[in-house]
């Protein structure tokens, strides 16, 4: 049997930045810069293009690494 074919990286988003990189809605962006966010963590970075596209995420980063709003951020924009 050939191997499995490896995804392509071309359909995975670039790390970002900075928080208005992702395209979030103003208002969350006054929010983040209010509480003092200045720019994402790695994990942020790498998991919060993913969650905007609407794909399923699965993380592990050490404690305090920013891993709950890399999955909130997602999901507030959606709200709003």
């Amino acid at each position: 049997n050939p191997p499995a074919p490896t995804p392509s990286l071309r359909r995975f988003p670039p790390p970002m930045s900075s928080f208005a990189d992702f395209g979030l809605h103003a208002d969350l962006l006054r929010g983040l810069q209010e509480l003092g966010f200045v720019k994402p963590t790695p994990i942020q970075s790498d998991a919060v293009p993913h969650g905007l596209a609407g794909r399923d995420l699965l993380a592990r980063a050490a404690t305090g690494s920013g891993k709950t709003a890399a999955f909130l951020l997602p999901i507030v924009q959606q709200l709003i």
